[in-house]
């Protein structure tokens, strides 16, 4: 049961740091900060750019009926603005866990979402094409290291061909790609004020080498995010303890890593309880 816990802590880290992005979200009511602007936004996007293609779904529609109150007119394009308010939550959540955990999620993103789902894509998030763009922007933005062939690992998914969902999609894509930049800047203004530890390079470093080296857990007190990002190193090295003429290590190269990792998660919580207790 441990190394089944460990496993779905180091692989599918990108799924519980989604639902606690959720949870961030919704505790700090970060979705009001973007309601307003969004519904500008689809009502600012059907007016200039895709007016004709909505007449043609809701014909003898005029454009000033879509600033009405009108419940049936505001049915027409409300599904733009759900999506594209439910789009900007996904991307919110992936940002927050790209800057808690750096190239780990995206190990693990990769992980569990390439090459792709079979099927539609999902209208509440964004598509695979554009989450990849939103994820490598943020990477660069917050000078994360992009894994290699990440980009590529991911194959497009389809897009709806009913007409009209098709086209309040489009809407919503749009709108929620725009947003990109302010939602960088919330998770970071939120990271800054909560005191979130961010990935340490020389700390990673420091934990990789214990573990390839000399294949002990650290006995500092590390983060979580730089003992994972450590473990990844180390699990994406074909040639880690080939310097080792030890067949059992090897034969057990996925477990003794994890081992490795757990204890290096259960020495770093002992020091903290201690420093809590003087």
């Amino acid at each position: 049961m441990v190394y089944l816990l460990l496993n779905l802590l180091i692989h599918y880290s990108s799924l519980w740091l989604d639902m606690l992005g959720h949870s961030v979200w919704e505790s700090e009511r970060f979705a009001a900060k973007f309601e307003k602007q969004i519904e500008n936004g689809v009502l600012k996007e059907l007016k200039n750019s895709r007016w004709e293609e909505y007449e043609l779904l809701n014909v003898g529609s005029k454009v000033s009926d879509l600033d009405s109150d009108d419940m049936f007119v505001r049915s027409t394009w409300l599904p733009a603005y759900t999506w594209a308010l439910l789009q900007s939550e996904e991307i919110f959540c992936d940002f927050l866990g790209l800057y808690l955990f750096a190239e780990s999620y995206l190990h693990a993103f990769s992980y569990l979402t390439s090459p792709s789902t079979s099927g539609q894509r999902s209208l509440g998030y964004p598509n695979i094409t554009r989450r990849i763009h939103h994820l490598v922007y943020a990477a660069t933005v917050m000078k994360i290291s992009i894994p290699a062939g990440f980009k590529s690992d991911f194959a497009k998914e389809e897009e709806p061909t009913e007409p009209s969902q098709k086209l309040l999609v489009s809407i919503a894509d749009t709108v929620s790609n725009l947003l990109a930049t302010d939602l960088i800047k919330l998770v970071q203004d939120f990271a800054n004020e909560k005191k979130l530890h961010r990935r340490n390079p020389d700390k990673v470093s420091q934990i990789q080498d214990e573990f390839r080296n000399m294949i002990v857990p650290t006995l500092e007190q590390q983060t979580l995010t730089d003992i994972l990002n450590a473990g990844w190193n180390c699990s994406l090295d074909s040639d880690i303890w080939d310097n080792v003429s030890h067949d059992k290590l090897h034969e057990a190269k996925d477990q003794i890593l994890q081992d490795l990792i757990l204890k290096s998660m259960e020495v770093s919580e002992y020091h903290e309880r201690t420093k809590k207790e003087q």
